[in-house]
């Protein structure tokens, strides 16, 4: 048995230990916690140079699964990858765990997960676009979680996947036998299909409506995946033989309109009045400067590194505040949430400093990030500055956002936070704090992950 087919076994059984714990959500969210840490368990420790014996039958973890022209393979990337995201499964399933309203509508995760895995271990060129394409249309299931709302961007966010899907399909057409490479149009193709796939500035519509509108946690899904399967298939086409030039093809594009959405993301925070579309805003923002040191650096494992687990602390911190802010109301205006800060403070203070952690404010450990973007070799001189023009300008958003939140208390009935939920909000800003203070266990929660 093939790493591959043993870990698309597990998914199936997660999906289907999920559908019949669908009605208990503790029970659920605790069956995610013990499968999912069960496979990051596996995958830290178990070889992958020799068979494994599990469950009486042989298993070799890198061994590729191969039907015709299809490949998938548990290598080195694709297990960086599905680790990562296994971590963000395993916090959703603690957190429905903890308190089952906050996770309503993650029952489309585990199969959203079955899709992560696939986009990460395809390693057939021509159909990473069909395995990506699966995903994206999964990731939606999971953003909306049985939530309808109006301005939902679902075609602004599957347009571009599907058309790279299309563009990539022409890879099937046999090559000629006589060239020793891909002709230059394969090559092409594929840069243009990294361009649509990275999801910056003008081809953001699609993310930003669906974290403006959908359930916070489901958003948070989307931004992490994306970010893994995205990076991995960069790192596929950088390393692969005659398709290693459609990466740095599109690379001077990518830096452009990286620089670009840095201070894109700024100015749109800026002039918003949603919670939601701040939080969109500061994502696209902290993702726009990943994708910008990874390019800069991409033999430095342990910059991306860092990167990641910042995005992955930002991410994450950021939803769940404005879940518990939020709780089972879903209008995000400033008007709607007027005073709200009075009676959940704490949920206030975690969603601010998760904001600030993905675009670098003063304590929080996003401001080493900030820190290594003028102290590492950019191309561009301008990366420093458009990364200092956007998180100067997403901050100024949620000053004006902390203004109205303090404000007059429009519905005095409001419940406040307590228990539970007051610890986990109080213990969020501590730990994201202490984290600033720290940043070399910052950079050990990279390694974890």
């Amino acid at each position: 048995m093939t790493g591959v087919a043993w870990l698309l076994e597990g998914a199936i059984v997660i999906l289907l230990g999920t559908i019949l714990l669908s009605r208990w959500p503790r029970l659920q969210g605790a069956w995610w916690v013990i499968t999912g840490g069960f496979f990051l368990w596996a995958l830290a420790t178990w070889p992958g140079d020799r068979l494994i014996l599990f469950l009486g039958r042989p298993l070799y973890m890198e061994q590729p699964l191969t039907w015709g022209h299809l490949s998938l393979a548990l290598d080195g990337p694709a297990r960086e990858g599905v680790r990562m995201i296994l971590w963000a499964f395993v916090l959703w399933g603690g957190i429905s765990l903890l308190f089952p309203s906050w996770g309503e509508g993650g029952a489309w995760a585990s199969l959203a997960l079955i899709g992560g895995l696939l986009a990460l271990m395809v390693t057939s060129l021509w159909a990473v676009g069909w395995a990506v394409a699966i995903w994206a249309a999964l990731v939606v299931l999971v953003t909306l979680g049985g939530h309808s709302a109006r301005g939902l961007g679902v075609w602004q966010w599957l347009t571009p996947w599907v058309g790279a899907t299309l563009i990539l399909f022409l890879l099937l057409i046999w090559p000629d036998p006589n060239t020793s490479g891909p002709e230059a149009w394969r090559v092409q193709l594929v840069a243009v299909a990294l361009v649509l796939w990275a999801g910056l500035v003008p081809l953001h519509v699609g993310s930003v409506n669906l974290t403006a509108f959908a359930r916070p946690l489901g958003s948070a899904w989307l931004w992490w995946s994306h970010s893994i399967v995205v990076l991995t298939v960069f790192h596929r086409v950088d390393f692969l033989p005659g398709m290693d030039a459609a990466f740095w093809r599109a690379q001077p594009f990518l830096q452009v309109v990286g620089i670009v959405t840095l201070g894109w993301a700024g100015m749109a925070a800026l002039g918003a009045r949603d919670v939601g579309r701040i939080t969109a805003y500061a994502v696209l923002h902290n993702w726009a400067l990943t994708l910008l040191l990874w390019i800069a650096t991409p033999q430095r494992e342990d910059v991306v590194r860092w990167a990641l687990a910042v995005r992955f602390v930002g991410v994450y911190v950021t939803t769940l505040g404005l879940t518990a802010l939020l709780r089972e109301e879903y209008r995000r205006t400033f008007d709607s949430l007027s005073g709200w800060a009075r009676r959940r403070p704490w949920t206030v203070a975690a969603w601010t400093i998760g904001v600030g952690t993905l675009v670098g404010a003063p304590f929080t450990p996003g401001i080493w990030t900030q820190w290594m973007v003028h102290r590492l070799p950019m191309e561009s001189p301008l990366v420093p500055w458009g990364s200092f023009v956007g998180s100067a300008g997403v901050m100024l958003g949620v000053s004006r956002a902390l203004l109205v939140l303090w404000g007059p208390l429009h519905n005095p009935l409001l419940v406040r936070e307590e228990g539970l939920a007051r610890a986990l909000m109080w213990g969020i800003v501590i730990t994201v704090v202490v984290l600033a203070l720290m940043p070399s266990w910052a950079n050990s929660l990279g390694g974890l992950l």
